[in-house]
């Protein structure tokens, strides 16, 4: 999760994008084989919040 300027990203895999990193989220946002595949649509509000290390790798299954 990471900031640039007025917006927030979610960067699919490690990689330099110039922007500020907060963060990691445990959620898997593509999966091919769920229908639809994306877990975000357009015009979508997320809420980010801090979890423990625990809650995390629950989460991420």
């Amino acid at each position: 999760v990471a900031i640039g300027g007025e917006q927030t990203g979610i960067y699919p895999q490690t990689s330099p994008g110039g922007w500020n990193v907060i963060g990691r989220t445990p959620r898997r946002l593509f999966d091919p084989e769920q229908a639809p595949p994306a877990l975000l649509q357009a015009g979508d509000c997320v809420r980010f919040h801090p979890i423990t290390r625990a809650e995390f790798e629950t989460l991420a299954g």
